[in-house]
């Protein structure tokens, strides 16, 4: 049934078929961190959003805090980032993000439209009252990467364009971005076609290749930055689902329909691939397992890796050659470890 509903070749890509499951690799664990004595991992919405040499961060909202940390080696476990107004407390940290080469982590704070730069030891010493810089993108509300010394919004304007590229300072470089699929048409006002166009996005380390996934439908692009002009150098478009948008006097939201798709979980990046996490739910149903699909950084299907384990999310140690997933079956949360080697 999965390739009756994923199975066709992808428009942008000829006889490359990145959706053939069967011709993935089945991955069986290597061993298991069972989470189910600890205190974390405490809600549904928890979450592996960044490994930081031995350190798991966790998204693990609880008791006032944010983040949990997880000590792969000695097993430590601890909370970090107050939930709050005051300085050194967060109100809504979307993503981390990491700077190897200046031993840095950035926290986005979608809430207020700003990105917070910390040094590794503040981070591990829980100081977040003395970032190094914050940077405001004077926008609320949208989700946003870094791109170099740049960052990349899904914002959708009047010219219907997905991404603004923005420097440090807020202020719009270039728009750039075109919905692939002929759904979006008919829809005549911005915050409908952002509702359907929601994308996924990370940057390569570097920020020389910066990638687009869609959370509404299968659409994957590869857009090389270079003097701060995005060019498309790869895309993936196979599937362009309907959304039902229901508008009140104060919101816009998709309500979910059979021809709703949710594919695009999360993108992970390392030095050498992307590797991207794919549900497939479409049209009522939802495979068992989750997918994910690894790709250099021209844009290039290198393989797919798939689990039966459900997982929710997942962090790669590339020097290891290790992914790590956590899956929540049955309220009992485990963190499943896989060797890519």
């Amino acid at each position: 049934m999965i390739l009756m509903l994923f199975g066709c070749n992808d428009s942008q890509t000829g006889s490359v078929n990145i959706h053939d499951w069967e011709e993935y690799e089945l991955m069986p664990p290597t061993s298991v961190i069972d989470m189910q004595d600890s205190d974390l991992l405490f809600g549904n919405s928890s979450s592996l959003e960044a490994l930081v040499g031995d350190w798991i961060f966790i998204y693990d909202p609880y008791d006032g805090y944010l983040y949990s940390l997880l000590n792969l080696k000695t097993k430590e476990e601890r909370r970090i980032l107050v939930k709050g107004n005051a300085p050194g407390e967060f109100l809504q940290p979307t993503f981390i993000f990491e700077d190897k080469e200046h031993k840095q982590i950035k926290f986005h704070e979608r809430g207020r439209g700003l990105f917070y730069t910390y040094r590794y030891q503040d981070v591990f010493k829980e100081n977040f009252r003395s970032p190094v810089v914050i940077d405001s993108l004077n926008n609320y509300g949208n989700y946003a990467t870094i791109c170099g010394t740049d960052y990349i919004e899904n914002e959708v304007l009047e010219d219907l364009k997905l991404f603004s590229l923005k420097n440090d300072a807020g202020k719009t470089i270039y728009r750039f971005g075109d919905y692939p699929g002929e759904s979006i048409e008919d829809i005549d006002d911005p915050i409908s076609v952002h509702m359907l166009a929601q994308a996924r996005m990370i940057a390569s380390p570097q920020g020389e290749v910066f990638v687009a996934a869609g959370r509404m439908s299968d659409w994957l692009a590869f857009y090389q930055m270079k003097n701060k002009q995005p060019t498309l150098i790869k895309e993936y478009f196979s599937i362009d689902v309907t959304a039902k948008l229901e508008k009140g006097a104060n919101h816009t939201r998709l309500v979910k329909t059979d021809d709703t798709m949710t594919a695009y979980m999360r993108l992970y990046p390392t030095s050498k691939y992307l590797y991207a996490m794919y549900s497939g739910a479409y049209k009522g149903y939802r495979p068992p397992y989750r997918y994910i699909q690894v790709f250099d950084w021209n844009g290039n299907f290198i393989k797919g890796l798939r689990f039966s384990e459900r997982l929710n999310s997942f962090v790669v140690d590339e020097e290891q050659g290790k992914l790590y997933g956590l899956s929540k079956t049955n309220d009992e949360p485990r963190i499943y470890i896989y060797s890519l080697q």
